[in-house]
């Protein structure tokens, strides 16, 4: 029956789904997932990891103390004072009294690591948050073109039904049925495609969301922002203020301790032992010294290395960190012009299609001439949706060149306890006990 709705139109209707009680808003997503998705979680554990290896290294100022045991099962002296117990339990005590600086090297490189990955929290809540955010931005896109597609849909199904009831009287102008028809094919094609990426957008997204997000409660998340306000709120003062770069940053601390370590071990270790046990009681000064061991120079040489891929990693993400945020802000305003001028081309090709329909009543136009117009109008419909969307896409691009997502959606940085408030590193003032030895 040529009156019916096709298959995929019903396809389309079908995706919008009955609405579900759950966060619709980009922003209140963001604040249901940044606290606890797996992502955050992970970084968060690593920078406990962190922490534990700054007590770690703090340790090196702390005495040893070991237990000891040895079964004699022959000996032979010759002087039978020199001879040992068959058993002797004993203890044994040690303490560094100097490493050339390599102990306090080791608990600086401890706490640049715990800053990386602090920072990285912070980074990976932004990943996070920007996957999300470009999930929820697909749908929309997709939504939107579909809903273009379907004031197409209407405008061909309204020329088939008049063709239809021309072609009962008027058999020789079926086949200009025949191309009406075929005209709308193409729609449906379109709008089984735009479905796809909706229902795949709305899947990945479901991962986030818990379940499936009705596509009627996709909204803009940018209908109160414009470029300026958003330079304005979220620019950063320095881009070296990049979660990116300060991981960085610090990771090139915690080389550049490594560095002083590796250092440090090339020189020798100064110790003071106590050793008790049945047949001794002794306290001495052991120098502990490799003066010949290849791997320490080549591990001086790697270290190094590593500072200059560090510098150049920092270089890299400030100048992308740069370079994102300005060509957002380009995007953004010429986005918001295409929409300006597509919007003025659409009531100008409405005036185009009103007069070229009632001109084909009166066989002044083909019917070519009237489903070219409405390809035309679809053509410029489109182009503004995905102007719209390109300026929601810019304007999330610069949030995330600014690491400002989540701050844009109201979350507060979450720190390792996931308490909501920035963490802060423990400062060697605070967790580094007294030292006991002379470094």
């Amino acid at each position: 029956m040529l009156l019916r709705q096709p298959l995929l139109w019903a396809m389309c209707l079908l995706a919008w789904g009955i609405p579900h009680a759950q966060a619709t808003s980009l922003q209140d997503i963001l604040k249901n997932n940044l606290f606890a998705d797996p992502a955050i979680l992970e970084a968060q554990a690593n920078q406990r990891v962190a922490a534990a290896d700054i007590k770690i290294a703090q340790s090196a100022h702390y005495p040893t103390v070991t237990v000891t045991g040895a079964q004699t099962l022959a000996q032979n002296h010759r002087y039978d004072g020199n001879r040992r117990s068959s058993f002797n339990p004993g203890l044994q005590g040690k303490l560094n009294l100097y490493s050339w600086g390599g102990k306090e090297a080791q608990i600086r490189q401890a706490e640049h690591k715990h800053d990386y990955f602090q920072h990285k929290v912070t980074e990976t809540q932004e990943d996070v948050s920007n996957t999300i955010a470009t999930l929820y931005l697909g749908a929309l896109r997709a939504k939107e073109s579909i809903q273009a597609a379907q004031h197409n849909l209407e405008r061909h199904n309204q020329i088939i039904n008049d063709l239809t009831i021309i072609t009962k009287f008027d058999k020789g102008r079926m086949s200009e049925l025949e191309q009406a028809m075929a005209r709308r094919l193409r729609v449906d094609a379109y709008l089984a495609e735009q479905t796809r990426s909706l229902e795949l957008n709305l899947s990945k997204l479901g991962k986030y969301t818990g379940s499936r997000l009705a596509p009627e409660l996709l909204q803009n998340p940018f209908e109160a922002d414009n470029p300026d306000n958003l330079v304005a709120r979220f620019q950063m003062a320095d881009a070296r203020q990049q979660p990116s770069y300060q991981a960085q940053q610090a990771e090139r601390q915690s080389v550049e301790a490594e560095l002083d370590v590796a250092k440090a071990n090339r020189y020798p270790d100064i110790n003071l032992i106590a050793n008790v046990n049945r047949d001794n009681k002794e306290v001495y000064v052991n120098l502990e010294w490799d003066i010949y061991n290849r791997a320490r120079g080549y591990q001086v040489s790697r270290t190094a290395e590593s500072m200059i891929v560090a510098d150049a990693k920092m270089e890299q993400i400030q100048r992308d960190v740069a370079e994102r945020a300005r060509s957002a802000q380009v995007d953004m305003l010429q986005s918001l012009k295409r929409v300006e001028i597509g919007e003025q081309q659409i009531a100008a090709q409405k005036k185009v299609i009103k007069a070229y329909e009632l001109q084909f009543k009166i066989a002044r136009r083909t019917l070519i001439d009237v489903l070219d117009a409405y390809a035309e109008l679809w053509n410029i419909e489109n182009t503004v949706v995905a102007a719209r969307n390109d300026y929601r896409d810019a304007a999330l691009a610069y949030l995330n060149s600014q690491a400002a997502i989540g701050k844009w959606a109201g979350v507060v940085n979450v720190d390792e306890s996931g308490s909501g408030s920035p963490s802060q590193p423990p400062t060697q003032t605070e967790t580094q006990p007294e030292n006991p030895s002379n470094d």
